[in-house]
C-alpha cells in the first residue's frame, strides 16, 4: 500500500508495530511507576501508629528530652523502629496533626505540578519536562532526610509532590505517543499495573531499613538511576512532528527503526500523514480550549452528569487513599497488611478491564462501590482485637472494590464528556478527586480521637451514597463518544448505540 492510502495516525503505524525501542521506553516508565509508591504512600511509614496518652502535670517517662512543652506523656516500643517523623519532631497529643498536614502538602504539590508541568510539557517538550521533575525529586527526597525542623519536612514534601506528578504525567504522555492505536487500551492498563509492584515493593523495603532518613537517602538514590536511564529515552515523535522539528523526528524514527530491526520506506510522505492527522487533531483541540469550564454549566444535561462525576472522583479518591494512608489503624502488623493492600490491586486492574468488555460502566461502578461501602460498613461488627484478621479481610475487599471503581471513574468521565469539553471536563474531575486526596491523611486523626469503625463507616457510607448517585448516570457502553455540547445531550440521555466496538476501552 502506498504511503499515500496508507491509515498513518501513530508513530507505531510508521515503525510497524512493536519492538525494542517502545520496549525500552514502556520499561523505564513502568519501573518509575513502581518507585512512584515511594513518594504517595511513605507516610504510613514515616509516622507509623504508636500507642500516647496526654496528661498533666507534665511527666516525662523513660527520657528527659522525647517531650516538647505542650506533651505530656508518650512512649512507644523503639525496639524495631530506629527513626520516625514522630519521635524526630515531637509529633504527638497537640502535634500530631502535623504528620497528617505533610502528606496532605504533598498532595497539594501534585495539583501544583500537573498546572506547571502540563504547560511546560507541550511548550518544551516530554523529555524537558522529565530532566526537571525527576531531579526536583532527588532533591526533595534529600530534603527529607536532612530536614532539621518538622516545617522544612513539610515544605520538602510539597515539592516532592510537585516533582512526582511531574514525572507521572509527562512519562505517560511520553509512552501513549510512541505506541499505536491498537495497543494503547492494553498499554495503559499494563503500565498500571507497576504501581501495584511498587506497593507491595514499599513495605519490604521499609521493613529492612526502619529509618524515614535512611529510606529517603534510598530513595534519592534510586532516582538518581533513573535521571541516568533517561539519556537513553528519546523525545516524543510526535511532539517534534507538532513543533516543526521535522529532522530530529525523522532522525529517532531511523533510530527507532534500527532498535526495532524494521525497514521503513517513504519516510518522508509518512511523516507528511502523520503531520497531517496530527494537524487535525490540533485544530479539535484549540476548539476544546475555546470551550472553557464555565460551558460545563450552561448544559443541565451536562451540569447533572458533573456534579455526579465530582462526587465519585471525590470519595473514590478519599476512600482510596484513607485505606491506603490509614492502613496501620486497622491493627495487626503493618507491613503485612499494606503489602496485601497492594496485592489486591493486581486482580482489581485485570477483573476491571475484563468486565468493561461485556458489563456496562453504571452497572459495575454502582457494584464495586456498593461492595466498597458494605465491607467497610461491615467492619463495625469486628472491632474487638480478636477480630483483627476479619477486619483487615473486609477493609483489603473495600481496597479491591474502590481499587476498581476509581479506574471505572477515568474510563466512564472520558466517555460521558464530548470531544470540546472532555478535557475540561477530566481536569475538573481530577481537581475533585485531589481534595479528597487532600483530606484522607488527616482520617489518622479522626481515627485517633474516635475509632477505626467510625472512619470505616464514613467510608462505607460515602461509597454506598455515592453508588446510588452513579444512577443518575448514563450509560455508556456501545455508544459513540459525543463531539459537541448538542451530541451529548442527546446521545446521553436518549442512550442512542452507534458504536459497534462496545467494548473498547477509553482510557483518559
Amino acid at each position: 500500500m502506498s504511503p499515500s492510502k496508507a491509515k498513518i495516525e501513530t508513530v507505531s503505524d510508521i515503525l510497524g508495530g512493536w519492538g525494542l525501542w517502545h520496549t525500552n521506553i514502556f520499561v523505564f516508565y513502568f519501573s518509575c511507576l513502581i518507585f512512584s509508591v515511594f513518594d504517595k504512600l511513605s507516610m504510613p511509614f514515616f509516622a507509623p501508629p504508636i500507642d500516647y496518652w496526654c496528661s498533666k502535670p507534665l511527666i516525662y517517662k523513660n527520657t528527659t528530652d522525647l517531650c516538647s512543652a505542650d506533651c505530656e506523656v508518650w512512649t512507644y516500643d523503639k525496639s524495631f523502629w530506629i527513626t520516625t517523623v514522630i519521635d524526630k519532631w515531637d509529633l504527638v497529643c497537640g502535634r500530631s496533626w502535623l504528620a497528617s498536614f505533610a502528606q496532605s502538602c504533598f498532595m497539594g504539590g501534585v495539583i501544583l505540578g500537573a498546572v506547571i508541568f502540563a504547560r511546560l510539557s507541550d511548550d518544551y517538550g516530554r523529555l524537558t519536562v522529565l530532566r526537571i521533575a525527576m531531579p526536583l525529586e532527588i532533591v526533595a527526597a534529600l530534603g527529607l532526610a536532612l530536614s532539621p525542623s518538622i516545617q522544612i519536612f513539610i515544605f520538602f514534601k510539597f515539592i516532592q509532590g510537585i516533582g512526582s506528578n511531574g514525572r507521572a504525567l509527562t512519562g505517560y504522555l511520553l509512552l501513549l505517543e510512541c505506541v499505536g492505536t491498537n495497543e494503547r487500551g492494553f498499554i495503559s492498563v499494563a503500565v498500571d499495573t507497576g504501581f501495584a509492584f511498587g506497593y507491595i515493593i514499599l513495605p519490604v523495603v521499609y521493613y529492612f531499613l526502619r529509618d524515614f532518613q535512611t529510606f529517603s537517602y534510598f530513595h534519592a538514590f534510586l532516582e538518581l538511576f533513573w535521571v541516568i536511564w533517561l539519556f537513553k529515552i528519546p523525545e516524543s515523535i510526535r511532539w517534534q512532528l507538532t513543533h516543526n522539528q521535522i529532522d530530529q523526528a525523522e532522525s529517532e524514527m531511523i533510530r527507532a527503526s534500527e532498535m526495532n530491526k524494521s525497514s521503513i520506506t517513504n519516510v518522508k510522505e509518512k511523516f507528511a500523514l502523520l503531520k497531517k492527522h496530527i494537524d487535525l487533531q490540533t485544530k479539535t483541540q484549540l476548539e476544546e480550549k475555546k470551550a472553557g469550564f464555565l460551558d460545563l454549566w450552561r448544559s443541565k444535561v451536562l451540569q447533572r452528569f458533573s456534579l455526579v462525576l465530582y462526587f465519585s472522583y471525590f470519595v473514590n479518591a478519599f476512600v482510596y487513599y484513607g485505606l491506603s494512608l490509614n492502613i496501620g489503624d486497622l491493627n495487626g502488623n503493618l507491613f503485612i497488611n499494606f503489602f496485601l493492600a497492594g496485592l489486591v490491586e493486581f486482580p482489581s486492574y485485570i477483573i476491571t478491564s475484563f468486565a468493561l468488555k461485556h458489563i456496562g460502566r453504571k452497572t459495575l461502578l454502582i457494584y464495586f462501590m456498593n461492595g466498597s461501602g458494605l465491607s467497610c460498613l461491615s467492619t463495625v461488627f469486628f472491632l474487638s482485637p480478636t477480630d483483627t484478621t476479619v477486619r483487615v479481610c473486609l477493609a483489603m475487599i473495600g481496597k479491591f472494590c474502590v481499587t476498581s471503581s476509581f479506574t471505572l471513574c477515568y474510563v466512564y468521565a472520558s466517555e460521558i464528556y464530548p470531544t470540546i469539553l472532555r478535557q475540561t471536563g477530566l481536569a475538573s474531575c481530577s481537581i475533585a478527586a485531589r481534595f479528597g486526596c487532600i483530606i484522607a491523611p488527616f482520617v489518622k486523626e479522626l481515627t485517633a480521637f474516635t475509632s477505626i469503625g467510625v472512619s470505616l463507616s464514613i467510608f462505607g457510607s460515602l461509597s454506598i451514597i455515592n453508588a446510588a448517585l452513579v444512577v443518575l448516570l448514563p450509560e455508556t457502553r456501545g455508544l459513540e463518544m459525543p463531539s459537541d455540547i448538542a451530541e451529548a445531550e442527546k446521545i446521553l440521555t436518549q442512550n442512542v448505540p452507534k458504536r459497534p466496538e462496545s467494548g473498547d476501552i477509553h482510557v483518559a
